[in-house]
């Protein structure tokens, strides 16, 4: 199975980053699913899937990350993602969508307690997307954005699900 393959290739030559060229499906088949899926889900490092040469010129280039504060792991992997977008990019002549999603660890189960007042939850909620914007902020800082036009979009639920979504309404 090539993805078995390529996983035995990273863990023995230690990448940063794996390169993966998608197929012309949909967006969503393109970056979930098979080989792709598989690689994203279990690769130790962050998976960078590009889109086959041939395409229409310009465009945007989609970075999907996942900085955390406090968490240096997550930010250098969202740090070498993004820096991989950058170069596409301007490689391409293209604009760049950052995306990050975010989830308020353990919400289901505070939802389910009777002891939280929704007010409560509401300042908690409120506290992670502060968190969330911040982190993304720092990222930002890290990587040279000089020339690049980009937009930023931090939203709330599962990257699994938004990702693509967001991919696919923005062509």
């Amino acid at each position: 199975v090539a993805s078995a393959v390529l996983l035995r290739e990273v863990e023995m030559g230690g990448y940063d980053l794996l390169a993966v060229s998608g197929s012309r499906a949909s967006i969503r088949e393109r970056v979930f699913g098979g080989t792709v899926q598989r690689l994203m889900r279990t690769c130790p490092c962050p998976v960078l899937v590009v889109r086959p040469p041939g395409g229409e010129p310009g465009g945007t280039v989609l970075a999907a990350v996942a900085p955390e504060l406090g968490d240096e792991a997550r930010m250098a992997s969202s740090v070498a993602v993004l820096q991989a977008a950058v170069v596409l990019a301007r490689a391409q002549n293209c604009a760049l969508q950052v995306a990050h999603c975010w989830a308020l660890a353990g919400e289901s189960v505070l939802i389910g307690t009777a002891g939280i007042h929704r007010s409560q939850m509401a300042s908690l909620l409120a506290a992670a997307h502060r968190s969330a914007k911040a982190a993304v902020k720092d990222l930002l800082r890290r990587v040279d954005l000089s020339g690049i036009r980009y937009s930023v979009c931090v939203r709330k639920g599962d990257p699994l699900k938004l990702i693509p979504e967001f991919a696919d309404a923005r062509r």
